[in-house]
């Protein structure tokens, strides 16, 4: 049998199989599951496969494919909360599926402690400060000041969305300062 006609023995033969494993359509057993494939069938994993129909004149068309199909991954035991472990086959790690919705926001920022010191403004009004390489935009509460150079110890929540000021860095609305 020459190479050709066996690849596509192969692909048909898996077009075949892959019903009766339930991956695809389910297999009724008629005359139609061993009809010839489509003009442009698609495999697993995603790469487009075509096939032709060889004329009187002709030697028949290989059928192509872009990439090789990929083993979908069989479930090996109840999820546990976290990763599953990374099935064989080399493909990515699954995570379970929620149970529910989350009850509380996932995405708001955190209050975090910064030290750092006081800079120079970029504009008039601002208060930055610089830590750990980076410079952050204090918003201070009432009747709380700080000067340049001074070395302090923050308490506040970012606000990475929040702009609309001249001032350079993440905005930080500061709820406890300190000296460091």
């Amino acid at each position: 049998m020459s190479p050709a006609r066996r690849t596509a023995a192969l692909a048909v033969s898996a077009l075949l199989v892959l019903p009766a494993c339930g991956q695809g359509g389910a297999a009724t057993g008629s005359d139609d599951d061993l009809a010839a494939p489509s003009a442009a069938a698609t495999t697993s994993g995603g790469s487009a496969m075509t096939t032709s129909t060889p004329g009187p004149d002709s030697a028949p068309a290989p059928p192509t494919s872009s990439a090789p199909p990929v083993e979908e991954p069989t479930p090996s035991a109840p999820a546990t909360g976290g990763a599953s472990p990374r099935p064989s086959g080399g493909s990515l790690p699954l995570l379970p599926r929620p149970t529910s919705p989350p009850t509380a926001p996932t995405d708001v920022p955190q209050p975090v402690v910064l030290v750092g010191e006081v800079v120079e403004p970029s504009a008039p009004g601002c208060v930055e400060m610089t830590t750990g390489g980076q410079v952050v935009a204090l918003r201070l509460p009432e009747g709380v000041s700080v000067a340049v150079g001074d070395r302090v110890r923050v308490t506040g929540t970012p606000r990475p969305v929040e702009r609309g000021t001249p001032c350079a860095g993440t905005p930080v609305v500061v709820t406890d300062v300190a000296p460091a």
